[in-house]
């Protein structure tokens, strides 16, 4: 079974969680289930302004968990590891950072822009401004 979700949705995690807590049964469900989450993904249009400029695509992401059913079913090759993500004490959803960390289907995307030494920009209108960005996906099984 391969289970994918938004990362926004928050009354999803937990139920996935409590479902891995009762399949396992003492083993791990790894050879069973792989279960990826979307950072920045939601179900339906942006919630607030600030949503608007980080929400992602979901489509890809059932796209490829669907490839990698079939070749999980028909090829017998596991897919990637599950996304590394945890719950909080109040049941908000902790995804890692890195992709190391973070492993699952979605890229890690980090973006810097600086001009100086302290990691900050101090750029007035009109000026321009250099960024550098960086996405991992880790890719090993």
């Amino acid at each position: 079974m391969i289970v994918t979700f938004y990362c926004i949705e928050y009354s999803r995690p937990p139920v996935l969680f409590n479902y891995l807590d009762l399949v396992k049964g003492g083993e791990s469900p790894d050879g069973r289930i792989r279960y990826y989450f979307v950072e920045n993904g939601t179900h339906g249009p942006p919630a607030t302004v600030e949503q608007s400029f980080r929400l992602v695509s979901f489509n890809p992401m059932i796209g490829r968990a669907l490839d990698y059913l079939l070749d999980w079913i028909e090829k017998d090759l596991p897919p990637l590891p599950s996304t590394g993500a945890e719950l909080s004490s109040d049941y908000s959803l902790i995804v890692p950072k890195t992709a190391a960390e973070r492993k699952g289907i979605q890229l890690v995307i980090a973006s810097i822009a600086t001009n100086d030494q302290s990691g900050s920009v101090n750029a007035h209108l009109g000026e321009a401004v250099r960024f550098d960005g960086v996405a991992r996906l880790l890719l090993e099984i």
